[in-house]
């Protein structure tokens, strides 16, 4: 009897979110939030706006990766020198 409560668990939790709107499908409906109502081309320039900011920080991240990976080469080469001496 156990079991079936264990099963009934998941499936609780498949109508709860469809219930709130997280069915697993991507509905994109315009709300109104106060006076601003967000349509299809805001939310085109905001998706772009957001994907070059985001394009921005990896760029960023790579940038200071490869400066990280130098100077642990270097720390590496400088203690290879010291045991060597």
């Amino acid at each position: 009897m156990e079991w079936l409560l264990l099963l009934l668990c998941p499936l609780m939790m498949i109508f709860c979110m469809r219930g709130h709107g997280h069915g697993g499908k991507h509905q994109n409906h315009n709300h109104s939030h106060g006076s601003h109502a967000v349509n299809q081309d805001n939310l085109s320039s905001m998706d772009h706006y957001k994907m070059n900011e985001l394009l921005g920080k990896v760029d960023l991240l790579t940038e200071q990766n490869m400066q990280l990976k130098e100077e642990l080469e270097a720390i590496k080469s400088e203690k290879s020198k010291n045991v060597v001496s």
